[in-house]
């Protein structure tokens, strides 16, 4: 097995993308502490890990609460061990015209996706550095490279993290630990709640352009070359190999998974 005894902590590991590194980790021997806001869907993906045989820890919690923070790195060691593989995936987002933005909608956007994260990675890497070893994998967007109509808070904030991830693979060169990776992963348009689910980013093209659902999809998925949808397994199967000894040659990259949407 690719992880065996790994620890890896999963932000946003109750749905979607992040669910599904959980299932890939865990049949690979990982041992999983799932992180997320939801308690009803961190312990309904436990539930199937531990049927699998798998073994994994819940710990609700926000990432702009620097407690909550200090409550999983800390239960983690305690329970489990030094973190080996951070997966930073929790994320939300603010869709509006830029105009529309207020403060507090700009902030909570930037405290989750970027600042939150941002201090939840130095917890961790407060650990891995003793152990000159570790993976962290950043999951971002492939609007880290682009844009986001309708979503400059996000855009703004996947931006920072791409920059981030550059910078720590940077210093991990610097301090001479080589055994520490930092990559970043940019999907494009997946299948997760985020995008199908009531309020997501298909009803609010649907409403910008007074559209009917389908044509909504058409018109997101006619701005990548495969003109489609990605499944979250998709990302996963990547996250699975950065975690792994055979990416160890690989750092300070972000790699997309966009069915090639940076090309148009």
């Amino acid at each position: 097995m690719k992880l065996q005894n790994k620890v890896a902590i999963i932000t946003g590991s109750g749905r979607g993308i992040g669910r599904a590194i959980a299932g890939a980790f865990a049949r690979e021997g990982a041992k999983l502490v799932l992180m997320a806001r939801t308690v009803s869907q961190l312990e309904e993906v436990k539930r199937h890990i531990e049927t699998s045989g798998g073994e994994a820890l819940v710990f609700p919690g926000d990432l702009s609460h620097i407690a909550d923070i200090d409550t999983v790195v800390g239960e983690t060691v305690r329970r489990f061990g030094p973190p080996d593989i951070l997966v930073n995936n929790a994320s939300l987002q603010n869709r509006s015209l830029t105009l529309d933005v207020n403060e507090e909608a700009w902030q909570h956007v930037i405290q989750v996706n970027l600042t939150g994260t941002f201090f939840l990675t130095k917890r961790v890497l407060k650990h891995m550095i003793p152990m000159k070893s570790g993976r962290i994998i950043n999951i971002l967007s492939v609007n880290a490279k682009t844009g986001h109509l309708f979503g400059s808070a996000y855009a703004a904030s996947k931006h920072g993290m791409l920059g981030v991830t550059r910078s720590l693979a940077l210093e991990m060169g610097f301090l001479g630990i080589p055994g520490i990776t930092v990559n970043a992963i940019c999907p494009g348009p997946v299948k997760t709640e985020m995008m199908e689910g009531e309020g997501g980013l298909l009803d609010f093209v649907a409403k910008a352009r007074t559209c009917s659902r389908e044509e909504a999809i058409r018109f997101i998925t006619d701005m990548n070359m495969q003109k489609r949808m990605l499944e979250p397994e998709e990302i996963a199967s990547l996250a699975l190999y950065l975690a792994s000894d055979e990416a160890k040659g690989i750092t300070g990259q972000a790699i997309n998974v966009c069915a090639g949407q940076v090309m148009i």
